[in-house]
Formats: structure tokens, sequence, C-alpha cells
């Protein structure tokens, strides 16, 4: 006996029905392209879609599921929803993070395969920085290119 559910008879679960176009989406097989303000339903679309592909064996045990959203809260909702929808055994190979967690996973992950200049030193942390931030790093940038070019002139005239 298989443990995936047929793709005939999965159904959307802790939702009375999906609407008929969210419904092709989930049990698609080919990539999807969805947009909805907010409100209209699509992390629970993305939940269900996941639960569907986990429990069907389109995305086979040992392969994963990453979901990757911009916000911390919209990560962890995700998560939770499959979490509640899924049996353990398949909630486990779905992962959502955001871009900045998963950046900061490929990094961690891959330290020692950057050269060692580039390599950021094992207490590295990770800023986030503003506009002016920003700015500042121009504008030392272009007081640092003007000293140089003086310099240059310093040492030229001086004859070095």
């Amino acid at each position: 006996m298989s443990k995936y559910i047929k793709i005939s008879d999965w159904q959307p679960i802790d939702v009375d029905d999906l609407e008929p176009n969210a419904f092709k989406v989930v049990k698609s097989n080919k990539n999807q392209y969805v947009i909805a303000g907010p409100g209209a339903g699509k992390t629970e679309l993305l939940a269900q879609r996941a639960c569907f592909l986990l429990q069907t064996g389109m995305c086979p045990s040992p392969k994963k599921i990453l979901a990757i959203s911009f916000k911390k809260d919209s990560a962890k909702n995700l998560k939770n929803r499959v979490a509640e929808r899924c049996k353990n055994e398949d909630a486990v190979r779905f992962d959502s993070l955001t871009f900045d967690a998963f950046s900061k996973s490929l990094l961690d992950r891959f330290l020692s395969a950057l050269p060692e200049h580039w390599r950021p030193s094992n207490d590295y942390q990770l800023l986030f920085p503003t506009h002016r931030t920003f700015d500042n790093f121009i504008e030392q940038l272009a007081r640092s290119q003007t000293d140089m070019q003086l310099q240059q002139e310093i040492d030229r005239d001086s004859g070095y």
C-alpha cells in the first residue's frame, strides 16, 4: 500500500472548498503565476499546493520544498499552515524562509568554499544598511578618489 494519496482522490485540507481556479493551480503539474490582492488567499493556496505535492508523491521523499518570502511573518505563517495540514513526516520536508535567512544559510553552508580573501570571519554579522549608509559610502568614495588624485598631483609635482 502506497503512503501517498492518489492525485484524483486528493482534497483540500481544513478548508471547505477552493475556488475552481485556485484548485486548478494547486493540482497543476506546471509552474503557475498567481496575482491577487491582500487577503485573497494566496498563503492558503500555497499551503494547499505544498500539501498536495507532499501528500500525492509529486514531491517524493527525500525531496523537499523551499518557499521564500520577503517577510518573517509570511514565512512563519506559511510554515505553520503546512504543518497544521500535513503529517509531520511530510511537513518536515517543507522549508519556509525569508530571502535573508536563505541567503545566510547558503553563506554559512558554503563558507569554506569561498576564496579566503572573500571569506568573512566566523563571527560575521549581517548589516541592514539604510539609504543614509549608502549616501555616506558614496561620499567617502568620492572623497577618497579626490584624495588619490590630489596625492598623485603632489607626487607628480614633487618628482616622485
